[in-house]
């Protein structure tokens, strides 16, 4: 974690267990040598259907590739659509729409920040 006075690498002094699945981490910054605390929630996960869990955590990391598929098509578009299509094994159709979707990800990513 970055230390938010200086933005260096921070070190962890001490670990100590919240309520409510939280923890506290008492941290020191290696260059300015500031102390800050962090909090970390976990939050619990509960399934009572198990292989339908497994299947959606699937569909969401495959969901998740192919965003990041698409972002990397519309950072790289300028190179051709045929060395892209290569790359990726997709079709000329294909490279044109996943660009498409990672211009529309990318500007939602700005508008969000």
């Amino acid at each position: 974690m970055n230390c938010p006075h200086c933005n260096a690498e921070s070190r962890v002094l001490e670990t100590r267990q919240g309520s409510f699945y939280t923890l506290a981490r008492r941290r020191e910054c290696e260059f300015c040598l500031k102390r800050f605390t962090t909090v970390e929630i976990h939050q619990p996960v509960f399934c009572t259907a198990k292989p339908r869990a497994k299947a959606y955590a699937k569909t969401v990391e495959q969901r998740a590739a192919l965003v990041a598929r698409d972002i990397e098509l519309a950072r790289r578009s300028h190179e051709g659509w045929q060395k892209l299509a290569k790359e990726f094994n997709l079709e000329r159709s294909s490279v044109f729409y996943g660009a498409r979707r990672g211009r529309k990800y990318i500007k939602e990513q700005r508008a969000t920040a």
